[in-house]
């Protein structure tokens, strides 16, 4: 297993953390495929998925009636860009944006690069 167990512990920490912070602040993911994964590891706030048919842009805007929001896309190349793109954008609405997991995911998780996989990874390392 690549993830030492200080890193192990520091993920689930941090997941209970989000899930907390979830019940108020929404999550922003992908798709609905990680809105799945997420509810499996027992997310039960508001999670958002990007509709395929909304620029950037336009679905920033679309979530200017949030303060906060947790910003969770995959940690592969279009997840970091995308991260980038979405950050930039709702920061300009004046929206915060959470990205501590997303950070912790993608420093020291190397046996999946999306949210989909998190289940999964979450039962490798005793967590589910």
């Amino acid at each position: 297993m690549l993830v030492s167990q200080d890193n192990r512990e520091l993920l689930v920490k941090q997941i209970k953390e989000t899930r907390e912070l979830n019940l108020e602040i929404p999550i922003i993911v992908e798709g609905r495929l990680d809105v799945v994964a997420l509810r499996k590891i027992g997310f039960s706030g508001e999670i958002i998925h990007l509709p395929k048919n909304k620029t950037i842009i336009n679905f920033s805007y679309s979530l200017t009636k949030y303060r906060e929001v947790i910003l969770l896309m995959d940690w592969d190349r279009k997840g970091k860009r995308l991260t980038s793109i979405l950050e930039k954008y709702l920061i300009t609405e004046g929206i915060r944006v959470n990205l501590k997991l997303w950070k912790l995911l993608n420093t020291i998780n190397s046996e999946t690069s999306n949210v989909e996989g998190l289940p999964a990874f979450m039962e490798k390392i005793g967590y589910l």
